[in-house]
């Protein structure tokens, strides 16, 4: 049964917008702008800004800021599901597999996770990038525009990295 955030949720927020506002999020973290898992105000200012120009709807970072805590929530969620023995996902269909046992007794403990049982998490390698602990700092990224780095850039970045701590797009002969 729908509820009343779910509504608006769904009006507010439809699948094209989320999956927008999700790309923004990835791509400042990628440009390590998210740093301890915290997004600073300037960030903000800047996402609410990308997206309303990208949807052609206004919004407010407080928007944006209870939309990025339900959606770690449910990353929580879907993540916790799959850690436990008996879940396996696949990623081709997003569909979790278990046995009906396995849910059964799941389900009496971790009401939430019910709504995976016939759709996984919409967009979990994404939210994986920008949710999970373990992230990379994003120094040795480079844009979708950008071709990636050849053999010598790799090692050059390397270097770079190891030396000093960061990185940036490196020069090699014949670039420009």
């Amino acid at each position: 049964m729908a509820t009343n955030v779910d509504i608006s949720d769904s009006k507010l927020w439809p699948d094209f917008v989320t999956k927008a506002f999700i790309d923004i999020m990835v791509d400042e973290v990628t440009k390590g702008n998210m740093p301890n898992g915290v997004f600073h105000n300037r960030t903000w200012t800047s996402m609410t800004t990308k997206l309303s120009s990208i949807t052609n709807r206004s919004f407010k970072a407080g928007q944006l800021k209870a939309k990025m805590h339900r959606l770690r929530a449910m990353y929580r969620e879907f993540y916790s599901l799959l850690q436990n023995t008996g879940f396996g996902w696949n990623a081709e269909t997003n569909t979790v597999t278990a046995s009906e046992e396995v849910w059964r007794n799941y389900l009496k403990v971790h009401d939430k996770a019910s709504q995976f049982q016939k759709k996984g998490c919409d967009h979990y390698k994404l939210l994986e990038i920008i949710f999970n602990k373990n992230n990379a700092t994003g120094v040795l990224h480079h844009s979708s525009t950008q071709d990636p780095p050849n053999t010598d850039e790799e090692n050059e970045l390397d270097n770079q990295y190891l030396n000093n701590g960061s990185a940036s797009h490196v020069r090699v002969n014949g670039d420009s």
